[in-house]
């Protein structure tokens, strides 16, 4: 069963994008369950750069870490293993 706030795209940075756009909008205090899923096609990552970029400048001016850095801190690419068995 897919909750109110159920966001699917192929593409990363479109996904987090409507996650955001839910989160900001007028009288929204907390969104939640919140899932986010996002479909890679033959193990890419789909991403926008310009959508990148505008969510690491308003980090930045912030005061905050690049998008990049938090999520290799979460989920460190370095070990990540496409053609490893899932178990």
């Amino acid at each position: 069963m897919k909750s109110e706030h159920y966001i699917e795209a192929d593409n990363l940075s479109v996904a987090w994008a409507r996650a955001v756009q839910a989160a900001s909008q007028k009288g929204v205090k907390e969104v939640s369950p919140l899932t986010v899923s996002v479909t890679f096609k033959e193990g890419v990552i789909s991403e926008s750069r310009p959508i990148r970029r505008a969510v690491d400048e308003m980090l930045a001016a912030d005061g905050k870490q690049t998008a990049e850095t938090v999520a290799n801190t979460i989920f460190p690419n370095s070990f990540w293993n496409p053609s490893a068995p899932r178990s």
